[in-house]
C-alpha cells in the first residue's frame, strides 16, 4: 500500500474517532434572574430569566422563581412564578430578594438571585434607599458622599481591594491596597507582609519583624496616633483587630444638622440619622435655616378642598391659607360666601342662614373676610318677622 493511501486510511478512523455525535459529561444550566430593580410599592417589577441557558444547548425546560426575602407583613407574591417572564408587585417599603432556578433535560441549575428595592418615591429612612443612596431631609433617596458607605453596601469581602465606598453617584468603588510598597497583600491570610518597621503597617497594626508580617496593636493602644478622637464615632483608640474602636450603639453623634434628626452611633461605627423632625406636610417642612417645621411665609402651596379660594400661599406657621374668591360662591353656590381658609366640610363658602352669614369655628366672616360683632338681618327676613308680630301681638 502506497503511502498515500496509508494516510488516507489513517483519516478516516482518525475522523470517526471524533464524531460531532460524541459528547463530554453533562453540564448544569445556568440561571440568570437578571439585573437588580427598584420600584414603587403597589408598581409591578418584571422579572425576567430568558437570559437562562444551558452550556450543552439543551432547551430550557422549566423556570422556577422563589420569593427568599419579604418586609414583615406583606402578602404579596410572585405571578407566573413558573415562567421565563414573571411580575412581582410589593406592597410593602424595603428589600425583597427573589431566586431563579431553571431546567434543561432533567437536571436544574444553581440559583441565580436578584433584588428589588421598594420605595414610595419618599423614603422614611435610609433602608428605603437603594444601595449608596441616602434619605435627604424631605423624605427623598439622594446618592451618599464620595468614600461613605453607611449601610455597608459595597463590601465585597476581599481584603487586598481596602475600604470599598460610595462614589458620589450611587454606585460602588474599591478602596486602595491596604499594603503600600513595600509591603505585599496575603488575601489567604488578609494580612500586609514583607515589613520591617511599624510605619510601613497599615492603620492599628505593628511590624513582627520575625516574619516580616503586620499584625494588630493591642486594644486601647495607639502607637502611631492612627485614631483621631475627633472623628464621630471612634473611641480614639485601637480595638485590637487592627482598626479604630468605635463607640458603643447609640452613643451621641451630633453632625449639626438639624434637618436629618435624632444622631447616633451605629453598630459599624456610623453616625446614623433619625429622619426629618417635621411631618413634611404642605406648609410643614424642615426649614435648616431656623430649625424649625413651617414653610416661610408667602410660600406657595395648594389650599385643599378649597375650590374658591385663590393665590394659596403658607402663613407662616403650618397652614395653606388664599384670597377668597366670591366668583365662585356666586356662580356656584348662590348665597354664599368664601371663606379664607379651607373649611372643616372642604365646601370653602360659608352659607348664609336666617339674615345672618353663617358662623363657622367661632368666627363670622363676610365676603371681606370677617363680619364685624353686629347681627345683620337680609330685608326679606326683617319683612317676615314683622308680620308675624302684629298678627300674634306682642310676644
Amino acid at each position: 500500500m502506497g503511502v498515500k493511501k496509508v494516510l488516507a486510511a489513517l483519516l478516516v478512523l482518525g475522523c470517526a474517532a471524533c464524531s460531532s455525535s460524541t459528547s463530554g459529561p453533562d453540564r448544569l444550566p445556568v440561571a440568570v434572574a437578571g439585573p437588580d430593580q427598584a420600584v414603587r410599592v403597589g408598581q409591578p417589577a418584571a422579572l425576567d430569566g430568558s437570559a437562562s441557558y444551558d452550556p450543552d444547548s439543551e432547551q430550557i425546560d422549566s423556570y422556577r422563581w422563589t420569593l427568599l426575602v419579604a418586609p414583615a407583613g406583606t402578602t404579596a407574591g410572585i405571578d407566573g412564578d413558573d415562567g421565563a417572564v414573571a411580575s412581582l408587585t410589593p406592597d410593602r417599603f424595603g428589600v425583597w430578594l427573589l431566586r431563579l432556578e431553571v431546567e434543561a433535560g432533567g437536571a436544574w441549575s444553581e440559583p441565580d438571585v436578584m433584588r428589588v428595592q421598594a420605595t414610595g418615591g419618599l423614603c422614611r429612612s435610609d433602608a428605603d434607599c437603594l444601595a449608596c443612596y441616602q434619605c435627604a431631609p424631605g423624605g427623598s433617596c439622594r446618592p451618599q458622599d464620595a468614600g461613605s458607605d453607611i449601610k455597608g453596601d459595597c463590601d465585597n469581602g476581599l481584603y487586598c481591594d481596602g475600604l470599598e465606598s460610595c462614589d458620589g453617584s450611587g454606585a460602588c468603588q474599591n478602596g486602595s491596597d491596604p499594603c503600600q510598597a513595600p509591603l505585599t497583600c496575603d488575601e489567604d491570610t488578609d494580612k500586609c507582609t514583607d515589613c520591617s518597621n511599624d510605619d510601613e503597617c497599615p492603620v492599628c497594626q505593628e511590624c513582627i519583624v520575625i516574619g516580616q508580617t503586620c499584625e494588630p496593636q493591642a486594644a486601647g493602644s495607639d502607637k502611631k496616633d492612627d485614631c483621631d478622637d475627633g472623628v464621630p464615632c471612634r473611641t480614639g483608640t485601637c480595638d485590637g483587630s487592627g482598626a479604630c474602636g468605635l463607640q458603643a450603639q447609640g452613643a451621641d453623634c451630633d453632625d449639626g444638622i438639624y434637618c436629618n434628626g435624632t444622631d447616633s452611633c451605629d453598630s459599624d461605627g456610623v453616625c446614623v440619622h433619625a429622619g426629618s423632625p417635621c411631618p413634611e406636610t404642605e406648609c410643614n417642612h424642615c426649614q435648616e435655616a431656623g430649625q424649625g417645621c413651617h414653610d416661610p411665609k408667602g410660600a406657595p402651596c395648594t389650599a385643599q378642598g378649597a375650590a374658591c379660594i385663590s393665590g394659596a400661599s403658607c402663613d407662616g406657621v403650618g397652614d395653606c391659607l388664599g384670597t377668597p374668591d366670591d366668583s365662585y360662591c356666586t356662580s356656584n353656590q348662590l348665597g354664599e360666601r368664601c371663606l379664607p381658609q379651607c373649611s372643616p366640610d372642604a365646601s370653602g363658602c360659608v352659607t348664609r342662614r336666617f339674615g345672618l352669614y353663617h358662623q363657622t369655628g367661632g368666627r363670622r366672616h363676610d365676603s371681606a373676610g370677617e363680619l364685624p360683632f353686629v347681627q345683620r338681618r337680609d330685608r326679606a327676613g326683617a319683612a317676615r318677622l314683622d308680620r308675624f308680630r302684629r298678627r300674634v301681638g306682642p310676644l
